[in-house]
């Protein structure tokens, strides 16, 4: 039914029992623009103006690859120094 959804406008066409256009997955090219940012929307990220499909897409890389910040603890060693005795 999705397939032929788009030829079927819904102010000339109305099939019962449907539920809607239900889309499932991550966001990639193939998605059109307004469900990409329907997505963002639902994972949390509300992009302020008009965004295009191409930086709405790169947020989503932001929601499903967050950068990840290591702690990096600087760690000091202490060193004992060993005297060889000369073997000649």
């Amino acid at each position: 039914m999705n397939q032929w959804r788009a030829y079927l406008p819904t102010k000339n066409w109305q099939i019962e029992g449907d539920a809607g256009e239900e889309i499932l997955g991550n966001p990639d090219k193939s998605w059109n623009r307004t469900n990409i940012i329907k997505w963002l929307s639902d994972n949390g990220v509300e992009p302020k103006g008009y965004i295009t499909k191409s930086a709405a897409l790169q947020l989503v890389a932001g929601v499903l690859n967050p950068v990840v910040e290591e702690e990096v603890e600087e760690v000091e060693e202490e060193v004992e120094e060993i005297e060889l005795g000369d073997d000649e």
